[in-house]
């Protein structure tokens, strides 16, 4: 069952992950789905999906579940820019994972959280580089959408309690 989703506004384009140690996409409302290629599920979860106004711009993320018997696999980042025709995947090798994808309206600022790393990642060219933000290394970072500019973005943490705010397209917070 899907644990994660993000939708086109007219429901066109769809993206979700499951349990299951899968993710798909849609390009025709649902009625048909294809398994995003290169997809090593092994221990891993879906966990964060999120889609461009347009739909143009998807984002999907694994977090790998460490059943402490096996190495594990980095987890990882598939991001489309041409509505699921194609697929390209960011490893992070320090990290089991990332959770809580967001991203703005045109898909230019992306945003993951590294669940073991304790640390945002963030992308300001469309997912096609990836890196770690100056924003504080909590436990438990929940992430919220950023402003339909990208510019002004916010992340919580349920460990302190704290709002975390970056105006300038996440490179401080």
């Amino acid at each position: 069952f899907p644990v994660t989703i993000a939708c086109f506004f007219d429901g066109t384009y769809i993206v979700n992950g499951d349990e299951d140690r899968q993710a798909y996409y849609s390009t025709n409302g649902g009625s048909s789905w294809t398994a995003l290629p290169d997809w090593t599920g092994g221990y891993g979860r879906t966990r964060g999906a999120s889609m461009s106004s347009s739909g143009k711009y998807m984002l999907v993320c694994n977090l790998v579940v460490n059943n402490g018997a096996n190495p594990e696999p980095p987890g990882w980042i598939h991001v489309s820019g041409n509505y699921g025709s194609t697929w390209t995947k960011f490893y992070d090798t320090s990290n089991y994972g990332f959770t809580l994808a967001a991203m703005n309206s045109t898909g230019k600022y992306q945003l993951v959280f590294a669940a073991y790393g304790n640390s945002l990642y963030s992308s300001s060219n469309f997912g096609v580089t990836w890196a770690a933000s100056t924003a504080p290394a909590v436990s438990y970072t929940w992430i919220a959408t950023p402003s339909v500019s990208g510019r002004h973005m916010a992340a919580t943490s349920s460990a302190t309690g704290r709002i975390y705010v970056s105006n300038d397209f996440g490179v401080t917070w």
